[in-house]
């Protein structure tokens, strides 16, 4: 999504007559709910929805609770990220009984290589523009260190929305473009230190 498209959404979250009430719930206690919820199922669904305009627009509708805002939504996101790993990991295992036993075992073989990447593979998909749920997916599929995954999310989740709530916070609908710039740049440093060491990984 690009930065015209998303400020598109926060405008139409802030000033669209048809979702008035939307605003009023956001602008309230219960906003921290919407938020939560909405969180929630970007992470754990292949839903087509996005937090941050949502997050944004709750921020600037109530920017005295934007720390909790930015807790919440990265609480949320966290929890729907972990469960999209267990259902990768409860999907595997039907898939497994499927299987004969050697081919279980070679998948099993094939997948514990990559555990050294977990970390990475769950940072980048967290911070980045890559969608997460399929990055929990991939780490439930491929039976990778469930703490590793949740304390990348972590960081990588938190990272994200306390750059665009910040910037939120302090310049309001004006920080659409300058929170996909630093957000843009950062995932591209992100990508390209893991990318980094990967490589050197591999020559080693």
């Amino acid at each position: 999504m690009d930065t015209k498209q998303l400020d598109e959404q926060v405008e139409k979250i802030l000033t669209t007559t048809t979702i008035s009430k939307a605003q009023e719930i956001m602008a309230s206690r219960n906003g921290q709910w919407l938020i939560a919820f909405i969180s929630f199922l970007e992470s754990a669904t292949p839903v087509p929805i996005m937090t941050d305009p949502f997050m944004m627009a709750s921020i600037i509708l109530n920017r005295a609770k934007y720390l909790q805002t930015i807790l919440v939504t990265t609480i949320a996101s966290v929890a729907g990220g972990v469960l999209a790993y267990f259902t990768a990991v409860f999907f595997l295992e039907l898939a497994l009984n499927w299987l004969a036993p050697d081919a279980a075992f070679a998948l099993a073989s094939m997948t514990a290589t990559e555990q050294d990447n977990i970390f990475l593979l769950s940072l980048v998909g967290a911070f980045t523009p890559v969608p997460y749920t399929l990055t929990a997916w991939a780490v439930g599929v491929m039976q990778g260190s469930l703490t590793a995954f949740i304390i990348a999310s972590i960081i990588g989740r938190g990272a994200r929305y306390l750059i665009i709530g910040w910037l939120t916070y302090h310049f309001g609908p004006a920080a659409v473009k300058i929170a996909r710039r630093y957000v843009g740049i950062t995932s591209i440093v992100i990508i390209l230190l893991a990318g980094a060491f990967m490589w050197y990984k591999l020559s080693a």
